[in-house]
């Protein structure tokens, strides 16, 4: 496996998650556009699959990532994420310790939906945690109540590893969440429902950055 990319996270970072389609041509695509808008990580989430399916995957689109600079991440299969730069654990997934024993020198991300389990995360050596749903979300809907924006700042404030704002993120909310003190942020509809997903990228950049920048003179 080859080892993650240096300076990852950066002071502020874009997550772009797959959509779960298992559409590779369309995942491709928009993968392939939101890369050349300078997105810094993808999340290969496609939970439909089959491992060594996604294995494959997670090969090209680790390949594709390099050329950019840019992490790729597996949701939940550490065969799969041998062949990226790390692994996004669930509460169904093997412990922070188990990953990084079987991955050695690689990322490993947490799903969090609390301080309380933020912290716990933090505790077990995870690299970042995302904390959500921060809105409303379909992928959600009827699972997780969204937690605002409130608990967000609170786990930003009290977490020395990156705590990356997922769940309902838009171009239209994405400076609010950065003005509570985001600098990390994750999306999936953003980009794949969007009829031009380079555009999304940048407009969500713009707005993480102007939000930074609203965030800093305020306080």
């Amino acid at each position: 496996m080859r080892p993650p990319v240096d300076g990852w996270p950066r002071a502020s970072s874009l997550m772009l998650i797959t959509d779960g389609s298992a559409d590779w041509p369309r995942v491709e695509r928009v993968v392939a556009a939101a890369l050349g808008a300078g997105i810094d990580a993808v999340q290969l989430r496609e939970k439909s699959l089959g491992s060594s399916e996604r294995c494959r995957w997670a090969r090209r689109l680790a390949a594709m990532a390099r050329q950019r600079g840019a992490l790729l991440i597996v949701n939940d299969d550490l065969d799969a994420a041998g062949e990226a730069d790390g692994v996004h654990l669930g509460w169904r997934s093997v412990g922070v310790p188990e990953a990084q024993s079987r991955l050695g020198r690689a990322v490993v991300g947490v799903s969090t939906h609390s301080l309380e389990e933020a912290l716990r995360a933090q505790d077990a050596g995870a690299s970042y945690v995302t904390l959500g749903p921060i809105f409303e979300t379909p992928s959600k809907r009827g699972l997780l109540a969204p937690c605002g924006l409130e608990p967000l700042a609170a786990a930003i404030a009290a977490l020395e590893i990156p705590v990356v704002a997922l769940g309902g993120i838009s171009t239209r909310n994405a400076a609010s969440v950065s003005e509570a003190g985001a600098r990390h942020l994750a999306f999936i509809g953003a980009a794949f429902d969007a009829p031009d997903a380079a555009a999304a990228v940048r407009s969500m950049r713009t707005a993480l950055e102007s939000g930074i920048r609203q965030g800093g003179a305020a306080s």
